[in-house]
């Protein structure tokens, strides 16, 4: 009973003057002494002891400072108790004091400070709380927001003292008392309803107040939408890869890899730069029903189609578009089929654009395989491209293959299929290397071809890079030019495309045969990093991660 009492006493006597208090009962045995300090602003900063760990008997019993003079403390312990007591007893009876309800829980405060120390208001609260300020917190400290080497400031919850708690701590969760209630081990304490077995407890460090680890991981920041990452590119180039090692058939095989490269190229010819309010450029869209783009809508980018599937299953719920899909695919492509891996393009790569919902008359703005006119308007009038540019880029027919079913133009610019797999300047050597003569003349199929004419093409686009065949047709390249009654004329010195013959002449490498790739690479390579931004304004470079800054 008096072990009650005492408790009571400690409790009332904290909420009332904020004074320091030592309670010790001893046996014949066991001394259990309980201190807790309060300084005038309400602030509890405990013991030396609490601290350093040391034991409750190494611990000196701090005097008592109640309300009463502590000269007339008796000699006896327990008359000294009695007298505290009966004073504490009649101070009720006067209604002097009233013990102030605790609630049954404290909050971690959301700004932890390494060196803070516990703080406990201890100051009775009013009946009437503000309830904009008192709704206790529905949720558990955890390790998330607590660095590793700081320390849990703690304060009581400022709650309606009649209302309860709208959240419990899950059983992973310890509870987080007020520092009376982890002293007692109790939830709560009331005037009404008077403690009933209070067992008393060693003291409590309030400083190792240990906290659920159930969730330590810092939350997701947020992502920038399309981001593609250092990661996320790579991880397109090794599922081109594996497309494309999934092909058996060296001539499938080859269409394949070329269309990949054409889809992309299909998508930044079609821009205008004169056109303010329809640029159109590399913005995921073609025209499936345009004849330019025949063969893309049959076997590349179809339902069912590798490369869509790919899309589909992986990218498209990512928010990556389709234009900077393409293009990474088309930068793999290249890649992997480039001598010894030589023509890298990570670093022209930038994401961020925006995809197309329709590009109704794109078709109309593709070359047509006519003529020269058709590659001056494409890419220097409205791609803002150079002639040197164009003919680096033309070399992308070196890879891949025409097919009679799709684009009309049958057969390899290399000399077979298994060459139409390596992105090398094997097709500027081809030019000058055959004799070409036309075929299909004055038809929408019109193109050249080599040898027994069965399975080799180049373009009219492709040779007016060189030759003079505008007003010369027909005629035949070569020195085994036979059947036709005259060779077409190269571009002379002073002829408008000039800067594409020696362009074409510099990605040769030197004389033949070299394997000098070096002058057609970097060309390449700038040609590709202009055609792929035309029109685009805000792109980001790849990155390690996608947070927004």
């Amino acid at each position: 009973a008096i072990s009650m009492i005492a408790a009571a006493v400690i409790a009332t006597s904290m909420g009332r003057d904020g004074v320091k208090e030592s309670v010790s009962s001893s046996s014949s045995s066991t001394t259990t002494t309980t201190t807790i300090i309060e300084d005038g602003e309400g602030t509890d900063t405990a013991p030396p002891s609490a601290i350093s760990g040391s034991s409750p008997e190494t611990q000196e019993p701090s005097s008592i400072q109640p309300s009463f003079d502590p000269s007339t403390k008796p000699s006896s312990q327990y008359q000294w108790l009695q007298s505290a007591i009966d004073n504490y007893i009649d101070m009720l009876e006067s209604e002097e004091i009233v013990i102030p309800p605790l609630t049954p829980h404290s909050t971690v405060g959301s700004t932890l400070n390494p060196s803070s120390k516990p703080t406990a208001n201890a100051t009775p609260l009013p009946s009437t709380a503000n309830p904009t300020t008192s709704k206790p917190t529905t949720s558990n400290p955890t390790l998330s927001t607590v660095p590793p080497t700081s320390r849990p400031t703690i304060q009581p919850t400022t709650a309606n003292p009649t209302s309860n708690p709208t959240s419990h701590p899950s059983t992973a969760s310890p509870t987080i008392k007020s520092p009376i209630q982890s002293l007692f081990n109790v939830t709560e304490l009331s005037s009404t309803a008077p403690p009933v077995n209070l067992p008393m407890q060693p003291p409590l460090n309030l400083f190792e107040v240990s906290f659920h680890e159930t969730n330590t991981t810092q939350p997701t920041p947020q992502q920038r939408k399309g981001c593609i990452t250092n990661s996320v590119y790579d991880e397109i180039d090794r599922d081109i890869e594996q497309l494309k090692n999934g092909i058996s058939d060296d001539k499938t095989k080859a269409h394949f890899l070329g269309g990949v490269v054409r889809l992309v190229a299909h998508d930044f010819m079609d821009f205008d730069r004169n056109d303010s309010k329809n640029p159109m450029g590399p913005d995921g869209c073609f025209d499936p029903f345009h004849p330019a783009n025949a063969g893309l809508p049959d076997d590349l980018w179809c339902e069912g189609c590798l490369l869509t599937n790919l899309y589909a299953s992986k990218y498209s719920e990512r928010q990556i578009s389709r234009a900077d899909f393409w293009i990474a695919c088309a930068n793999a492509v290249i890649r992997q089929t480039s001598v010894n891996n030589g023509l890298d393009l990570r670093d022209t790569f930038e994401w961020g654009r925006v995809d197309a919902n329709s590009c109704s008359g794109q078709g109309n703005r593709l070359p047509s395989p006519r003529g020269c006119s058709q590659t001056e308007d494409v890419f220097l009038t409205r791609m803002g491209l150079t002639w040197t540019d164009a003919t680096a880029l033309m070399g992308a027919h070196t890879i891949g293959r025409g097919d009679t079913g799709f684009s009309g133009h049958h057969g390899t610019w290399v000399p077979n299929n298994n060459e139409a797999m390596m992105f090398d300047k094997t097709y500027y050597e081809e030019v000058f290397l055959n004799s070409w003569h036309p075929r299909n003349i004055g038809t929408p199929r019109e193109d050249w071809t080599t040898g027994n004419g069965v399975d080799r093409v180049m373009l009219n686009t492709d040779l007016c890079l060189v030759m003079e065949i505008d007003d010369n047709m027909p005629c035949c390249t070569g020195t085994r030019c036979t059947g036709l009654s005259r060779r077409c004329p190269r571009l002379p010195d002073n002829h408008p495309r000039s800067e594409a013959f020696e362009a074409f002449r510099e990605y040769l490498g030197g004389s033949y045969p070299n394997d000098n790739q070096v002058p057609f690479y970097n060309a390449y390579r700038e040609a590709w990093r202009k055609a792929t931004k035309v029109g685009q304004k805000n792109l980001s470079p790849l990155a390690d991660n996608c947070d927004v800054e």
